[in-house]
C-alpha cells in the first residue's frame, strides 16, 4: 500500500519537474555563450533526447500545465530557423513513434474535438510557422507528408476561433 502511493507521488513529482524543467529550457532557449556556443544547439544534441521527450509530453494523458509547457519548448526551439527547427523535424521520435510535426500536427487536430485550449493551440500552430519559414522551406515537405496542410486548412476555415475578435477592429 505505501510503495504503491510512493509510485503515485514519484509520478506526479516527475510530471511536475518535467513541466518546470521544460519552461526553463523554453526561457533558456536561443541564448549564446562564449563559452558553450548556442543553448539551442546543446539543447537538442541527440545524447539528451529533448524532442521525444517534449513529445511525449504534449500526449493528451498529460496535465494541460505539462503539454502546454513542452509545446512552448517546441516553439522556442525552433525560432533558431536554421539550426533550431531542422533539429527538431529531424530529430527521432519517442516511445509512441511520433515525431515532434505529427505530434503538432495533432495538437492543432484536437480542435476538432472542440477541447482545445487556445494557449496550446497557439504554441502549435506557432511552432509549425517557425518549422515552414525555415531557409529555403527544406522541412515544408515533411510538414506535408506529417498532415500539416489538412491541420492547417482545418483551423483557417474553422469561423468559432474568429468569434472572440469580431467587431474588435
Amino acid at each position: 500500500s505505501l510503495t504503491r502511493h510512493t509510485c503515485k507521488l514519484e509520478s506526479s513529482v516527475g510530471v511536475q519537474v518535467r513541466t518546470e524543467a521544460a519552461l526553463f529550457l523554453s526561457r533558456m532557449a536561443n541564448k549564446y555563450s562564449q563559452e558553450l556556443g548556442s543553448s539551442t544547439e546543446l539543447m537538442l544534441t541527440t545524447k539528451y533526447r529533448l524532442v521525444p521527450t517534449l513529445c511525449a509530453m504534449i500526449s493528451r494523458d498529460q496535465t494541460r500545465r505539462t503539454r502546454f509547457a513542452a509545446a512552448r519548448c517546441l516553439r522556442c526551439l525552433c525560432q533558431d530557423v536554421t539550426r533550431g527547427s531542422p533539429a527538431v523535424v529531424q530529430a527521432d521520435p519517442g516511445p509512441s513513434g511520433l515525431g515532434a510535426v505529427e505530434t503538432l500536427v495533432g495538437v492543432v487536430l484536437e480542435l476538432r474535438e472542440g477541447v482545445m485550449p487556445h494557449p496550446l493551440l497557439r504554441e502549435g500552430l506557432e511552432a509549425l510557422k517557425l518549422m515552414a519559414s525555415s531557409p529555403g522551406g527544406v522541412l515544408v515537405p515533411q510538414l506535408l507528408v506529417a498532415g500539416a496542410k489538412e491541420a492547417l486548412t482545418y483551423v483557417a476555415a474553422d469561423l468559432k476561433l474568429e468569434d472572440p475578435y469580431r467587431g474588435t477592429s
